[in-house]
């Protein structure tokens, strides 16, 4: 599947699967994609390419990947098909890739080739992960590049937490958008009054996003900027362009975007060429009488 902004996959739970837990992948510029919350273990005939994860649309804007819960276990003892060098195995734990995407707080449990493989670069921060390393608990794939932070390994997998449960829909929020209003207006180019009401509970992050190629980072505005109370100036916003503010929850159970044109940077003016000051010059005066004398005056300016 290919997402459009602010789309959720989350709170979904999966046992007896082949391949992938889900599956995204695509190449549309867009941004606010939450995969949260999901529970899958328990893998029937598993491929060497089964993933827990695979969240890889490589041009997203600021995907986070939370909260997931993901076990490379089996029902039965049959394999699905082995890798090139013939080995029955399965793949990654999460597959993760995007313009600044965050996987954070997930619990990775068994014999997962990796935990987590980033295909762009990714933070990675404040996971589990509890089985053997194989090929790396926190690894890359060619282009990718990863920041890891805070989080926990362990080689035994029976200090497993239990299986988590799935959080219903409505217990986490999903809907809580509906009643999540939000507006901007400009005050200058660069700066706008950001108010909302009814905002979910929790850490909310402000997004600046580009509406013409998606764009997200410092050239357009703030990103996941930390909001505290309404309403707020947002600054370093580009002048002249058409931005979206994103304003979302930060574990991905609601959002809601406002769309501001911003005004062009005033026109810087003219340098004033000054007026060169006028000459100044003593006048003679040369007078000839009619007793044939001559006489001479000289007038100051």
């Amino acid at each position: 599947m290919e997402p459009k902004d602010n789309c959720s996959f989350s709170y979904n739970s999966g046992k007896k699967l082949r391949r992938m837990g889900q599956e995204i992948q695509g190449f549309t510029p867009s941004s606010g994609l939450r995969v949260v919350g999901n529970v899958f273990s328990d893998w029937v005939t598993p491929y060497y390419d089964s993933f827990g994860l695979s969240v890889v649309n490589d041009k997203s804007n600021g995907t986070l990947i939370e909260g997931n819960d993901l076990r490379a276990t089996m029902v039965g003892t049959a394999w699905g098909a082995a890798d090139g060098g013939g080995t029955h195995r399965f793949g990654f734990g999460i597959e993760a890739g995007g313009n600044g995407i965050v996987v954070r707080n997930n619990i990775l449990v068994g014999n997962w080739i990796a935990g987590v493989c980033a295909s762009t670069p990714a933070t990675v921060q404040n996971n589990q992960k509890f089985g053997p390393a194989n090929w790396g608990d926190w690894t890359v794939e060619a282009a990718g590049k990863l920041t890891a932070a805070n989080n926990a390994v362990d080689r035994n997998v029976a200090n497993a937490p239990p299986l988590s449960a799935v959080v219903p829909a409505t217990q986490a929020g999903i809907d809580a958008a509906t009643s999540f209003q939000l507006s901007a207006q400009p005050i200058d180019s660069s700066t706008a009054l950001l108010s909302w009401t009814n905002p979910p509970s929790g850490r909310i992050v402000v997004n600046a996003i580009s509406t013409v190629g998606r764009e997200i980072g410092p050239s357009v505005g703030p990103t996941n900027f930390a909001v505290m109370s309404s309403p707020m100036t947002i600054g370093g916003l580009h002048p002249g362009w058409q931005i979206d503010l994103q304003l979302l929850s930060d574990n991905g159970t609601a959002s809601n975007v406002a769309t501001i044109q911003m005004p062009n940077a005033p026109a810087t003016p003219a340098s004033a060429t000054p007026t060169p000051a006028a000459s100044v010059v003593a006048v003679d005066t040369v007078l000839h009488m009619s007793d044939g004398t001559i006489r001479t005056s000289t007038t100051q300016p």
